[in-house]
Formats: structure tokens, C-alpha cells, sequence
């Protein structure tokens, strides 16, 4: 479908005097009653290579059914959405998000002459630049410009490459099985069973004393129900640190698991129902305490899965993909256009929307920043 200008993000009227245009993905600045400096990122990465054709199913397809003979999903069992897709019947708390419009799903997302290789295509989405010279995330550099000294969270050991930039703050959250007995220093603050730490060099605290940190998260309650595991755990310590006003404006968390080359159906079904009610109980829980206005979370993949079931039924590594923006902020919806079954690739889909316009708008509409990503993006003209 065509987006017109004046559809696009209701942002401030200094935005739009850039010449900004971004898709109607947010709801834009006024409408959350916060200034750009009191709002929050998070980003959760699906990592493997998420299967976007079963998540967000082009159900109407006969070539759907005819290239997936054991993985297709039944029209009965998915949940519709709009204009012939529907969602994964696992993802039933994002079904809820965007009913209640406060989902948008973005399709076909992907990049020029993509890549397989998780390495590689990793990179490209963290560091938002097709080219491998450039040593700094597209996050990382937006806060080293705009917002020095604002911290970053991550859940793992190892520093995000979208986080990567100079004198950034940066704090992990691992378990502290993960953790060496050097890494468990004093500096350390054990939370929902994670352990925050230091990640980014030159870097002891995001705060001048963890212990009270410490003291305000274990002040913080919450009835939300989250996920078991440290993907639910992830979650539940963002939002503490959120409602707790500890500081931190930039969350990323993985989700493991999504490489799906053999028996896909229960395995995919079993990650896209934690994701989903991940997502789900992390926003009510923001809601309860009064800070979900506050949020956006953005969804993401390397890569998405070829068209064609494998002879493991499963899916092999293929190209474009699908993005989700949820919470509050929101306008919900599906934007772009789902990629062609029939005109592929050697085999993958072609993308539809460049993510590089999608991050655009994160930094247009949503942290009201200059966009300094390659070839400066205008944000996305669904089409």
C-alpha cells in the first residue's frame, strides 16, 4: 500500500521542517507527553535468522501451501491480521498488541545484496551500514553525538556491535554462571538472578553507587507474568530499571535459537510463544506502573529463511524479512508490502523495505535525532 505525506509521523513541527519523512510507524512527539530525552529504547534481536514466512504468513497464497507441504500453517489455526497475512498461532499476546493497535509489522524488511552469513549480515544490521569499515553501531553513535554519557543495558556478556562507540557507557546482565570470578567485582548488582557489570572499557558504573541501584530495583514490584528463562529474567530487570527511573534510555536483549534447518514447526512455535509473551508482559507490566507511553520496542532479525522447506523440515538461511515496532507510542498496523512468492531471488524473497528507513524513523520520530546513517535515509514510503 501508498503511505501520503500526510500520513506519515506525526512528529513536531521542527522535524517535519527537516524534511523528515518517516513512515506513520509512532505516533510522534506530542502524543506521548515526554521530551525525547525521557524516552526509552529497547531492541530485541532474534538471533539465527527468524523464519518471517511463518510469522507473518501470507495465508491467502496457494505457492505458501505448495513450497511448505509440512511447515505451512493453517488458515484455521493463524491469526489474521489484514490485506491476506496473519500471525504465528503462537504469538497470541502480540495478536492482542496489534488488535489494540499498538503493533506495527513491518515486511519484507532487508538490505541490497544481502547476505547469508550470520556473521556478516549481523554486522550490517548493528552497525547500520552496508559497508564492514565502519567500527561503530548505528546506537553507539547516535549516543556518542547526541547524548554523551547516557548508559546502554545489554543482556550477555559480550558488548552489542549496535552499542559500539567511544566513551558510551555500557552494562551487562548475565548470570552469574557466565561470569568468571574477576568479572563478579564489587561493582557488580545482582538483579532477577542477573548479575549487571561493567561491559564498555573505562567504565565502572552507570551510577556513582550500585549498591543504591541495588537498594531502588529490589524496592520494585511487579504481578506482570514473563517467560522462565533468561529472556524473561532480561525483560523483567529492564522494566524494573525503567519504572525505577535508574537511567539507562537503551535496552538490547537476544533471543536465541531461530537458525531452524531441522524440525522447525515446534521449535519456531516454542520461540515465537516466549517471544511474544515476553513482549506482552513486559508492556503490561510498564503499563501498571504508568511508563508505557514511555517505550518503544523494535523486533528484529539478521536475516530471514528461504521459501522452500528443506529435507529436514526445516528452513535454510534466505533474505528478507519482518520487523516489529510495539507499545504504546505506536500507530499499529502492517506497513510495506509482503514480498512476491513467485519473483525471488535464487530462491529468497526480495525485500520490500530497506531497514536502514525504518531505523530512520527511530532516530527521526522517536529519539528526535539527526539520522547520520550512510546515504542519509528518509525513512520509509511503503509501497
Amino acid at each position: 500500500m501508498t503511505i501520503s505525506r500526510r500520513d506519515f509521523l506525526r512528529s513536531g513541527a521542527s522535524v517535519v521542517a527537516a524534511g523528515a519523512t518517516v513512515p506513520a510507524v509512532l505516533m510522534g512527539a506530542n502524543s506521548t507527553g515526554r521530551s525525547a530525552r525521557q524516552r526509552v529504547l529497547v531492541v530485541v534481536e532474534l538471533n539465527g535468522g527468524n523464519d518471517a514466512i511463518n510469522t507473518i504468513i501470507p495465508i491467502n497464497s496457494p505457492h505458501y501451501a505448495a513450497a511448505r507441504p509440512t511447515l505451512a500453517i493453517s488458515r484455521s489455526d493463524a491469526l489474521m491480521l489484514a490485506g491476506g497475512v496473519a500471525l504465528h498461532p503462537a504469538m497470541t499476546e502480540m495478536h492482542e498488541l496489534f488488535r489494540a493497535g499498538q503493533l506495527a509489522v513491518i515486511q519484507g524488511v532487508g538490505y541490497p545484496n544481502p547476505s547469508r552469513s550470520h556473521f556478516r549480515s549481523m554486522g550490517i544490521w548493528h552497525r547500520g551500514d552496508l559497508s564492514p569499515d565502519t567500527s561503530t553501531g548505528w546506537l553507539g553513535r547516535h549516543c556518542q553525538s547526541a547524548l554523551s554519557g547516557t548508559a546502554m543495558i545489554h543482556c550477555g556478556t559480550d558488548l552489542p556491535e549496535l552499542f559500539k562507540a567511544t566513551n558510551v557507557p555500557a552494562i551487562g546482565l548475565s548470570a552469574a554462571a557466565d561470569l568468571d570470578p574477576f568479572d563478579r567485582s564489587e561493582n557488580a548488582v545482582v538483579i532477577n538472578n542477573l548479575v549487571l557489570t561493567p561491559t564498555q572499557r573505562g567504565q565502572t558504573s552507570f551510577t556513582s553507587d550500585s549498591r543504591s541501584l541495588h537498594t531502588v530495583l529490589k524496592a520494585q514490584r511487579t504481578q506482570a507474568s514473563y517467560p522462565s528463562g533468561r529472556f524473561g529474567d532480561g525483560l523483567a530487570t529492564f522494566a524494573r530499571m525503567i519504572v525505577a527511573n535508574a537511567g539507562p534510555r537503551f535496552y538490547h536483549i537476544g533471543l536465541a535459537g531461530f537458525d531452524t534447518h531441522a524440525r522447525q514447526a515446534d521449535l519456531h512455535a516454542a520461540l515465537l510463544a516466549k517471544l511474544s509473551s515476553g513482549i506482552g508482559g513486559f508492556l503490561g507490566d510498564l503499563r501498571s506502573h504508568h511508563r508505557d507511553r514511555d517505550v518503544l520496542v523494535m523486533v528484529f532479525s539478521e536475516f530471514g529463511r528461504r521459501l522452500r522447506e528443506n529435507s529436514s523440515a526445516g528452513t535454510d538461511h534466505g533474505s528478507a524479512g519482518v520487523m516489529f515496532f510495539a507499545g504504546a507510542p505506536v500507530r499499529g498496523g502492517l506497513y510495506g508490502r509482503h514480498p512476491s512468492l513467485t519473483d525471488l531471488d535464487d530462491g529468497d524473497l526480495k525485500h520490500t523495505t530497506d531497514f536502514r528507513d525504518c531505523y530512520a524513523t527511530v532516530l527521526r520520530g522517536w529519539l528526535e535525532s539527526p539520522c547520520d546513517l550512510p546515504a542519509t535515509r528518509r525513512g520509509v514510503q511503503f509501497v
